[in-house]
């Protein structure tokens, strides 16, 4: 027996599992009573090849930078209008603004520490893509360790994760 407000439910499901991955990159309306199903505006998205980037270890003051991808699953042309980081510590450089369906585009984080020198400790940068609209393309996290040498006392942020937000 076919339950349409059973599927629903069920199809609810799978999309918040799916999207909680970011995996949705569009869905289709259901049929009701052998109607043509409308469709719905696809999700513009972008899957980056990796949702943390972690740059190991780096020293006070120092800079590290690592490379990524974002890949377009959909079938128009994305555009990246605006980068968020959570941290002035922390740019992104692409090598284009406009993602092509199959088509997937470097992105470079680089990480200079020269901001904050006395930093110590771990770090957790988030970085967002946004769209013309505003809309949120992408999401990561990028990790890093900031140690000191064993010169005597080391000055540690005690329970600071992030340099530019204060506790």
């Amino acid at each position: 027996m076919n339950d349409s407000n059973g599927w629903a439910r069920t199809r609810v499901k799978v999309l918040s599992v799916a999207s909680l991955t970011g995996l949705v990159v569009g869905c289709e309306a259901v049929p009701v009573s052998g109607q043509k199903p409308d469709r719905v505006q696809a999700v513009k998205m972008l899957q980056p090849s990796s949702i943390e980037i972690d740059l190991g270890e780096v020293r006070p003051g120092g800079q590290k930078n690592a490379i990524f991808r974002l890949a377009n699953n959909g079938t128009t042309e994305i555009e990246i209008a605006r980068i968020r980081t959570s941290c002035a510590c922390l740019r992104v450089e692409l090598t284009k603004t406009t993602v092509r369906p199959s088509e997937p585009i470097e992105a470079k984080v680089l990480l200079d520490l020269r901001v904050e020198p006395d930093f110590t400790g771990s770090l957790g940068v988030d970085v967002e893509g946004f769209g013309p609209a505003g809309e949120k393309l992408f999401a990561v996290l990028v990790l890093v360790a900031v140690l000191v040498e064993s010169k005597g006392p080391q000055k540690e942020s005690k329970g600071r994760l992030n340099p530019c937000y204060p506790p």
